[in-house]
């Protein structure tokens, strides 16, 4: 038997050293790439949450906005139409 183990080192050895070599790369690539994916989502999910906070700020100053529409002037009414076409801009829904 032990010179069974001896010959199969002596042969295959570097092979099996290679191949576990290679196996270990490709689990280390796969880890990566599994945890740059996390990475993405984890981004993508603050953005997101961002965007929604953002929208909702800009809905609560727009309500407050419109009910003051009737006593606003000329260019305070224009600047509400270019904050409500940016609002629709932003925050689809």
């Amino acid at each position: 038997m032990e010179d069974l183990q001896a010959d199969y080192h002596k042969r295959c050895g570097e092979e099996d050293t290679r191949a576990r070599q290679r196996q270990r790369e490709a689990d280390d690539m796969q880890r990566e790439r599994r945890d740059g994916d996390q990475a993405a989502a984890r981004a993508e999910k603050t953005r997101a949450n961002t965007s929604s906070e953002q929208c909702y700020e800009m809905l609560r100053i727009l309500h407050g906005k419109r009910q003051r529409a009737a006593t606003m002037s000329e260019g305070e009414r224009a600047d509400l139409q270019r904050f409500e076409d940016n609002y629709k801009s932003r925050c689809p829904r």
